[in-house]
């Protein structure tokens, strides 16, 4: 038997253990903040849906489940407050991570295949199959954050990306009309996908 708390009963800790409260499911339990696009779905286990998550120790757990469509990927992003592991349900999915010396580690995921990335570092998430893939993710914290990189990164002052860029202003105003800062998710752009999946490009790519 284990002598330390990590047994102690739902009265000890003020915990209800009930199914009504620690049952979550996505096909029930809906969120404003969903998302959906036809390049993919995102679907929140959040605090707001979930209250049981506020009961566990900090700095908590969270989870989302997302879709990929054929031919769509997932904006490049970080979570500044926890790690992430991420699992194919179904489908495939390709992606990378980079490192803290810009470094890009690929991977490839099947079905329930899954990998980590630790907070703070970059990663992105693309479908280049035909079939569209559901995923899992899980945060080590209640509320992990999320960070888009190429947004992010052109709000910095106009002379800081001229520099790192190697452009003018003109074409700096240029690249920041053509980024979504909002967007998630988007078409992986790819000609050959699309040619193998049968698909449309979607217009203006």
């Amino acid at each position: 038997m284990c002598s330390s708390g990590y047994f102690r009963s739902a009265t000890d800790v003020g915990k209800d253990y009930s199914a009504a409260a620690r049952v979550f499911s996505y096909t029930v339990n809906t969120s404003d903040s969903n998302v959906k696009t036809p390049y993919g779905e995102l679907l929140f286990a959040l605090a707001p849906q979930f209250p049981f998550l506020t009961t566990l120790a900090e700095p908590g757990i969270t989870q989302l489940l997302f879709t990929l469509e054929p031919c769509s990927q997932f904006a490049p992003h970080s979570h500044p407050r926890g790690d992430e592991l991420l699992q194919v349900i179904s489908g495939s999915a390709k992606g990378g991570l980079i490192d803290e010396d810009q470094n890009i580690y690929p991977y490839q995921l099947g079905p329930l295949d899954f990998t980590v990335f630790p907070k703070g570092l970059n990663h992105y998430a693309y479908n280049d199959a035909c079939e569209k893939a559901t995923i899992l993710a899980t945060f080590t914290n209640i509320d992990p954050g999320t960070v888009l990189l190429v947004p992010t990164a052109l709000d910095l002052p106009d002379l800081a990306l001229q520099g790192a860029l190697g452009v003018n202003s003109s074409t700096l105003a240029d690249i920041r009309g053509s980024i979504n800062k909002r967007t998630l998710f988007m078409s992986n752009n790819d000609p050959e996908c699309y040619k193998k999946c049968k698909l449309s490009p979607p217009a203006g790519s």
